[in-house]
Formats: C-alpha cells, structure tokens, sequence
C-alpha cells in the first residue's frame, strides 16, 4: 500500500513544476493579450475612417482629373 501511495506522490510532484509553468504562461498570455487588444481597439476606429477618407479622396481626384473609371 505504501508504494502505491509512494508513486502517487512522486507522479504528483513531477508535474507540479511543469504544470505550474503551463498555468503562469496561459495566465500572462491572456493578460498580455487582454492590454494589446483594448490598446489596439482605442485606435481601430480613427485608423478606419482615416483610410475611408483617403479612399473617397482619391476617387474625388480621380473623378476630376478624368481617370475615372466605371466599375459595377
């Protein structure tokens, strides 16, 4: 009885450490991914309407210019 309870202890203890390092690195990456998602979320909308009106700046100057070209 006492090597079964022996074994059960060590097999415990070898995957103490690699379990613990498996579980700090799932915790950082989602708190790391967390941050760069709001971070990057703050800035999507700007970026967005900057590149809409880029678009519509182009097509402006294209219109005008008369290179405009006619796509359904």
């Amino acid at each position: 009885m006492e090597t079964v309870i022996d074994f059960i202890n060590q097999l415990s203890w070898d995957f103490v450490v690699p379990l613990t390092i498996t579980v700090a690195g799932i915790v950082c990456f989602v708190v790391i991914f967390n941050r760069e998602n709001k971070r990057v979320n703050k800035h999507r909308k700007d970026i967005q309407q900057q590149i809409v009106n880029e678009e519509f700046a182009k097509k402006l100057a294209n219109k005008y210019k008369g290179n405009e070209v006619n796509n359904p």
